[in-house]
């Protein structure tokens, strides 16, 4: 299994380029919408702002952020 301390580069890599994607169909899927269902918040949208949070805080930069403007 490896040194759980040592970086897998290749997988982080893979993991964070996955995670782009996704974010960039949630976007698409919000542009010129507020929320994901209907005309004012609902569990759905506290569920992926939860999820989305510690990506936003940890590995997704200003760059990306910035064109994700939909789900920043």
């Amino acid at each position: 299994m490896g040194d759980p301390k040592k970086l897998n580069i290749a997988k982080y890599n893979a993991d964070l380029k996955k995670l782009k994607d996704e974010a960039k169909v949630l976007s698409t899927y919000l542009k010129g919408k507020k929320w994901l269902v209907g005309d004012k918040m609902t569990l759905a949208d506290l569920v992926c702002a939860h999820a989305l949070t510690p990506a936003f805080q940890l590995v997704l930069d200003a760059g990306f952020r910035k064109g994700m403007s939909d789900i920043a």
